[in-house]
C-alpha cells in the first residue's frame, strides 16, 4: 500500500524547500572569498513517472576567477508503506528511465582563445544509500 502521494509532496515542500549561502575562505589568504549558493526544490512526479517526488539539489559555485559550477542532483523520494523492498522496483525505473538527469560541471583549463562552453551526455557509476524512516517522523515534526 503506497502513501498518498499527493499528501507526501505537500509535507516534503514545507520540510525540504530552500535556499541559502555560504561564503568560503579559501586555504590562500591572498584569494578572495566567494560564496556557494545551495538550493532544494521539489518536483512532484507521481503522476506517470518513478520516485513519487524527486528533490533537486543545486549547488553552485561562484569563484571570482571562474565560470559558475553549478551541480543539480536528483534525489528520489518513494512513499511506500511496505518499506525498502516495495521501492526497489522504482529505483530501478529512475535509473533506467533516465528523466531526472545529475548535472555535473567539468572545468578545463588551458586551451588557446576565448571560452568555450559544451555539453556531454555520460554514463557515470552512482551508489545509492537507501534510507528508510517511518512517515509519522516527517508527518509530525518535532
Amino acid at each position: 500500500m503506497k502513501i498518498d502521494d499527493a499528501q507526501l509532496y505537500a509535507v516534503l515542500a514545507g520540510i525540504l524547500e530552500g535556499s541559502g549561502t555560504a561564503r568560503i575562505r579559501p586555504r590562500d589568504p591572498g584569494s578572495s572569498e566567494y560564496d556557494v549558493g545551495v538550493t532544494l526544490e521539489l518536483e512532484d512526479t507521481h503522476r506517470g513517472d518513478s520516485p513519487d517526488v524527486v528533490l533537486w539539489l543545486s549547488v553552485a559555485i561562484k569563484a571570482p576567477q571562474l565560470p559558475v559550477l553549478k551541480v543539480t542532483v536528483p534525489i528520489p523520494i518513494e512513499g511506500e508503506k511496505a518499506g525498502i523492498g516495495a521501492a526497489l522496483e522504482d529505483l530501478r525505473k529512475f535509473e533506467e528511465r533516465e528523466h531526472f538527469p545529475f548535472k555535473l560541471p567539468m572545468l578545463v583549463v588551458g586551451g588557446e582563445g576565448s571560452s568555450a562552453r559544451r555539453h556531454e551526455n555520460i554514463h557515470a557509476a552512482v551508489k545509492v544509500e537507501i534510507i528508510q524512516i517511518p512517515y509519522r517522523r516527517v508527518a509530525n515534526p518535532v
